[in-house]
């Protein structure tokens, strides 16, 4: 039986065996660690991938916002200048229609007691306004101001909670390549420690199948 066994250990002491066995355990911890940091930047780099899709979609939106909210700032400044117009154009009429009773009371060829005149071409033209259709013109202009106000009011919203949503996106996008800098340097050193042949690379981390046969 001792012969067997010093067969079997072919001159190697157990001292020798020990420290061989612990160089191999060495070494597949090694290699455990290299695969463990190689799906930690896997993993860094799907992040990388999706974070910097989601910061170029929001660049569009936020193009996108913008053009609207400033096609709603022009609309409201149209129908603004409409809604003076038609409120200077009720304004007038009214004061026509105020005075009715001295239009009635104008004969023809008797002088006007306001002006004078001898002549009164007016009067059919001021009797044929119509004050309600100003009105309702002018009340149709006022609801379509206040609508176009609310859109833009919420279109503002929209944009800041959406530059908010991007800044928060590129923080960590941000992040996310700090931590790649990070790795770096740990794959680099942890690639130093084993005899990879051919030498691993700063890029193998993207094949599993050749971290599993460099072992």
């Amino acid at each position: 039986a001792q012969a067997e066994q010093d067969r079997r250990l072919a001159g190697q002491t157990p001292a020798l065996l020990r420290t061989q066995w612990q160089a191999q355990q060495g070494h597949v911890s090694r290699w455990q660690q290299i695969e463990a940091a190689a799906q930690q930047r896997r993993e860094l780099s799907v992040q990388q991938t999706t974070l910097t899709a989601e910061v170029r979609q929001g660049e569009h939106a936020i193009a996108d916002m913008q053009a609207t909210a400033e096609a709603l700032r022009e609309q409201q400044q149209a129908v603004k200048e409409q809604v003076a117009d038609k409120q200077k154009l009720l304004d007038q009429e009214r004061r026509i229609q105020s005075l009715a009773a001295h239009r009635l009371a104008l004969q023809p060829g008797e002088a006007c007691p306001l002006c004078g005149a001898l002549e009164h071409p007016a009067v059919a033209a001021n009797q044929a306004l119509d004050v309600s259709a100003t009105a309702t013109a002018l009340k149709k202009k006022q609801d379509e101001l206040e609508q176009l106000v609310n859109q833009g009011q919420t279109a503002a919203s929209n944009l800041v909670a959406s530059k908010t949503r991007q800044t928060e996106r590129i923080k960590a996008l941000e992040k996310v390549a700090q931590h790649i800098t990070q790795w770096q340097a740990g794959w680099a050193a942890a690639t130093a420690q084993v005899n990879a042949t051919p030498p691993l690379t700063s890029d193998d981390w993207q094949n599993a199948q050749t971290l599993a046969d460099g072992q």
